[in-house]
């Protein structure tokens, strides 16, 4: 139920990357990346970028230890703005990015 809201707080002009248990949920964005692992480069495509990361839904292949060390990343590194961190989901939103980002 928690993802179902969250997922609904999300712009559709927003890009999305998220981890891969959850990423069939926004298929139908015009930008949307699975996050496979570790120090994995995307391109920043849209204004808004949100990161979800849910390492206890769906078929996650990474280990948890990797969900922690991308929120920390997202969260501190990339100065990302927290918007939930409960109930085991972690979204963050950084706003005017057009580098690429590593997560």
């Amino acid at each position: 139920m928690q993802l179902q809201r969250v997922m609904g707080e999300i712009p559709p002009s927003a890009e999305v990357i998220a981890f891969q248990g959850v990423i069939g949920r926004f298929a139908g964005r015009r930008y949307v990346y699975p996050v496979l692992s570790a120090n994995q480069v995307f391109p920043i495509r849209a204004t808004t970028v949100i990161f979800v990361l849910a390492p206890d839904e769906g078929i996650e292949l990474a280990p948890p230890a990797s969900a922690g060390a991308a929120a920390v990343m997202v969260r501190d590194r990339l100065h990302a703005r927290v918007l939930t961190e409960s109930a085991g989901i972690h979204r963050y939103c950084c706003q005017g990015k057009t580098v690429q980002t590593m997560v």
